[in-house]
């Protein structure tokens, strides 16, 4: 009897070591999940930035003054 119960601390102290390696793994897929985030919206938003650009390149009747008063 003595055998077992120390097997079942043994594995109590398995799964609380697992518990915390899975928490510690949780917390670094969501902070590397909210990175990804803002890194998208920030590519999403340099991605229009430049498609503006081109946009606004392609047509001869726009100026750069409207350029500077549109992004203002």
């Amino acid at each position: 009897m003595l055998n077992l119960e120390k097997k079942v601390r043994r594995q109590d102290d398995e799964i609380i070591v697992l518990k915390t390696a899975l928490a510690d793994a949780i917390r670094r897929l969501t902070t590397l999940e909210t990175g990804m985030s803002v890194c998208l919206s920030l590519c999403l938003s340099v991605c229009l930035c430049l498609s503006v650009c081109l946009c606004l390149s392609v047509r001869p009747s726009v100026s750069y003054a409207d350029v500077i008063w549109v992004a203002a």
